[in-house]
């Protein structure tokens, strides 16, 4: 990601400390492993993998709040699922 686009996103970041910040610039623009993020700034794995699921959501434009379900389905179900998903955001989008 570059620079440009990282900075473009900021608006969307919501609540965000600058140690987020630089945490998510130093592993999304500069390239750093989460790793060595980690190493160096004390953060646990954990709260890195939590900062970067929030920036995601921002970069998809996902409500606040809202939450990632990971799972199977058989096929027709997961067409359901996703036209759920889809109605959902388009809604939100109103609001």
């Amino acid at each position: 990601m570059t620079p440009e686009e990282f900075e473009a996103l900021m608006p969307k970041m919501r609540r965000v400390t600058m140690g987020t910040i630089e945490v998510l610039r130093r592993i999304m623009v500069e390239g750093e492993t989460r790793k060595t993020v980690a190493d160096a700034t004390g953060l646990t794995p954990q709260r890195i993998a939590g900062m970067i699921q929030q920036f995601r959501a921002a970069q998809n434009d996902i409500p606040p709040g809202w939450v990632e379900v990971k799972e199977w389905f058989p096929p027709e179900l997961a067409a359901r699922v996703r036209a759920m998903a889809a109605e959902a955001k388009a809604e939100a989008a109103k609001k």
